[in-house]
């Protein structure tokens, strides 16, 4: 027994046999164009085009500044710290020396945070540090896809020449020059920067109001036969859900169709899908259910 996915497709742009191998199982790189000064267009495999809004140059620095203004904080509390710290070794025994190593300490420490602020939150936020978490902006490839550790490093490197002579003079011309408001760094590193939208709903808010069987383990009886698929299917499912919230609500049930469509006839799921995004969730949990 499976649960009952019944509903008719959603209307999307492309051919209805178009081929989904090439984007599920291929993982082809999409083709980007800009095609309007704020907004970037992305051409999938799957033939399913997604408008991606830039950040702005007035946005991006708001975010620049209030990521400055968390730095300076952190910094300032650890110079306190390092000061206390000064006082206390200079009333010891060789204090002048142990004083020049702390400040050689602090200097590769001033420079070490401000590199690791920005590579370590986007890394580990994706794309994203606290301004721009603030302000729903989010690092991407120039092509979409998440950014990953290279292009970030190139980035943040080069955001050391963005910021001469001071205040991000070169990068600010760069990015009212560029097309894509990208600064050196989004240059070199291949990146742009983007907006995130409200009106996409998180995984866990689809999964809230789905059918048993699509949230959590699913029941006895009724897991999907996930053995029937490849690594590369099921990587295809966990990563269309990890960036749903990502995509515009039209091209993301674009995509969720042909997601779900394609993996529903791999396993041999003849009814029709009542929400395609359910069915992905119902695959994902089997196989994680079943050790996959």
């Amino acid at each position: 027994m499976t649960p009952d996915f019944r509903i008719s497709p959603p209307s999307f742009g492309g051919k209805a046999g178009a081929p989904w191998a090439a984007g599920v199982l291929g993982f082809l790189p999409p083709i980007t164009t800009a095609d309007a000064p704020d907004a970037v267009r992305i051409a999938t495999p799957e033939q399913v085009a997604i408008t991606l809004p830039l950040a702005g140059v007035g946005t991006r620095l708001l975010a620049a500044l209030l990521d400055a203004l968390v730095m300076l904080a952190v910094i300032l509390a650890a110079l306190i710290a390092i000061a206390l710290l000064d006082s206390v070794i200079a009333l010891q025994p060789h204090g002048v020396a142990a004083g020049s190593v702390l400040g050689a300490f602090t200097l590769l420490f001033l420079f070490g945070f401000v590199f690791a602020y920005y590579a370590g939150l986007e890394l580990l936020w994706d794309g994203q540090t606290v301004g721009k978490r603030a302000l729903k902006l989010r690092v991407l490839r120039d092509d979409g896809t998440p950014v990953d550790a290279a292009a970030v490093l190139a980035r943040t490197v080069v955001r050391l020449v963005d910021f001469l002579p001071a205040g991000y003079l070169v990068g600010l011309v760069s990015m009212i020059a560029d097309g894509r408001s990208r600064r050196l760094g989004d240059i070199v590193g291949g990146t742009i920067v983007v907006r995130e939208g409200d009106s996409a709903p998180t995984l866990r808010e689809i999964a809230a109001g789905a059918e048993p069987a699509a949230w959590g383990p699913p029941a006895s009886g009724q897991e999907a036969p996930v053995h029937l698929l490849t690594a590369d299917e099921l990587a295809a499912a966990r990563e269309f859900l990890r960036r749903a919230a990502s995509f515009p609500p039209p091209e993301r049930a674009a995509l969720a169709w042909r997601v779900a469509t394609t993996l529903a006839a791999r396993i041999g799921h003849a009814e029709p899908l009542a929400h395609p995004e359910w069915f992905l969730i119902w695959i994902v949990r089997s196989a994680a259910a079943q050790g996959n």
